[in-house]
């Protein structure tokens, strides 16, 4: 009867978290590729009719028709966001009695509390919400441009080095809603199973009372550096094209770490003395996973510039990407045996087994794959900058990534099309001081179900 009653118990709870707790398989940022290549584009959010130096990344094509010369365009952007994000007890029940604290000074349960207390405040206002600061303090690019005719024929050379995406030490210090979502999970659904029902030997675990750990903290770190080459050609005096190739090499990590988290159950009826006098603790949630992962990929750039009368130019750019193929490494990877059966953290596998997992079991849900995709999706890109007075230029922007069209091992079918559009005013007060105003709508593309806390688009 004993073994009956585990087979259940591991039965429900595989069947509870596969429905209630999905987000946890994230090791891949899913943004794409920056815009922020340039000063100037920090400066007017709009640079895809470019003729200047930055045309390199932003228009290619434009670049033919820079004057005479040796173009070198270095700039460095530093960046700082806070992002917040809540619990959400989607699918556990409203009367579920719970605290969080930190395990050296466990908070005493109330009655339908949803206090999170004694973890890392970073300034906010509730103790129910999860943080991270991301701080870039170097995200340098540069453009190199040549721009020369020959008998005739107007051309330039260009090589443009900048980061295509990165997350630098991404830290969660307070962990991950999700990570917590995933231990209460299990935590509840042993707390409602009942044995030997409607008999007098009715035993049940009781409501969770408390919930601590020592520490929880979650890390990535990510970087993609892509250089590209080309050139662009002058075909008539009013239209100009380009064609470039672009090398990426992309690199990350993933560690999610909750060390010592112990689930307390109340103890309401045990007729059989089946359970510990007083409480009940599980002590079998904790987390320590660290996945790497490495890689290359490869793009076509082409791109058409028109310059129809002397103050208008409009640019066109287009972007294809080969498969990127990334190679994952599994450092670590220990997580409570009933959420690994789920299969929802096969991601953080790089398909090499594990006999000593769960007590020398190994894993449930398989080994996992030693490779997945991180390609870019295909876009289009179009500029248009009107020069309306010498002082003042206008400009507008908008680019489409097809990302429900690239093969992502599945995941594309987590993304309908993305897009960016905008606009931006120039004002010169002479030769060498500018400034703007500009403003830039971007929608990524990812289907509301699929945001996830852990991938901060």
């Amino acid at each position: 009867m004993g073994s009956k009653i585990n087979i259940l118990l591991a039965g429900l709870i595989l069947m509870y978290i596969h429905t209630s707790y999905v987000h946890a398989n994230e090791l891949f940022q899913e943004d794409g590729i920056f815009p922020n290549q340039s000063a100037e584009y920090v400066r007017t959010l709009n640079r895809n009719a470019s003729t200047e130096a930055d045309a390199a990344f932003y228009n290619p094509a434009g670049l033919a028709y820079l004057p005479k010369g040796l173009y070198v365009m270095f700039s460095n952007q530093t960046l700082h966001k806070k992002r917040t994000h809540v619990m959400d007890y989607y699918a556990i029940e409203a009367d579920f009695t719970l605290n969080i604290g930190n395990i050296d000074n466990p908070v005493q349960p109330t009655t339908n509390s949803s206090a999170y207390t004694n973890r890392p405040t970073g300034s906010l206002e509730s103790d129910n919400n999860y943080f991270t600061d991301i701080t870039a303090p170097a995200m340098p690019n540069i453009n190199i441009v040549y721009r020369d005719q020959f008998k005739g024929h107007e051309y330039a050379v260009f090589y443009s080095l900048g980061i295509m995406q990165a997350a630098p030490d991404v830290m969660f210090p307070r962990g991950l809603a999700v990570i917590d979502y995933g231990n209460l999970a299990v935590g509840e659904v042993s707390a409602k199973l009942v044995a030997f029902p409607g008999t007098a030997l009715e035993t049940t675990q009781g409501p969770v009372t408390q919930y601590t750990y020592e520490s929880n903290v979650a890390v990535r770190t990510e970087y993609f550096i892509g250089n590209t080459i080309g050139a662009s050609y002058k075909i008539i005096e009013i239209l100009s094209g380009s064609l470039g190739f672009r090398f990426i090499y992309g690199m990350g990590r993933q560690t999610i770490n909750v060390k010592n988290a112990t689930i307390l159950h109340e103890n309401q009826t045990d007729p059989l003395g089946l359970l510990p006098e007083e409480n009940l603790f599980i002590n079998n949630s904790d987390w320590d996973i660290d996945t790497e992962y490495s890689g290359f990929g490869y793009g076509i750039i082409a791109g058409l510039h028109c310059q129809p009368v002397k103050n208008l130019d409009i640019g066109l750019r287009y972007e294809y990407y080969f498969p990127m193929i990334l190679t994952k490494k599994t450092n670590k990877f220990e997580v409570p045996a009933i959420i690994e059966e789920t299969g929802m953290l096969n991601i953080f596998k790089d398909g090499k087994a594990n006999p000593d997992f769960n007590g020398g079991t190994g894993y449930s849900a398989g080994n996992g794959e030693k490779e997945f995709k991180g390609t870019y999706p295909q876009s289009v890109s179009i500029g248009v900058a009107y020069s309306v007075f010498n002082w003042l230029k206008a400009m507008a922007s908008g680019d489409i990534y097809l990302r429900q069209q690239v093969d992502l091992d599945g995941r594309e079918k987590d993304f309908g099309i993305a897009y960016r559009a905008g606009g931006a005013l120039e004002f010169l007060l002479n030769n060498n001081i500018r400034f703007s105003a500009g403003y830039s709508y971007y929608n990524p593309g990812i289907k509301n179900e699929k945001r996830d806390e852990i991938d901060p688009l």
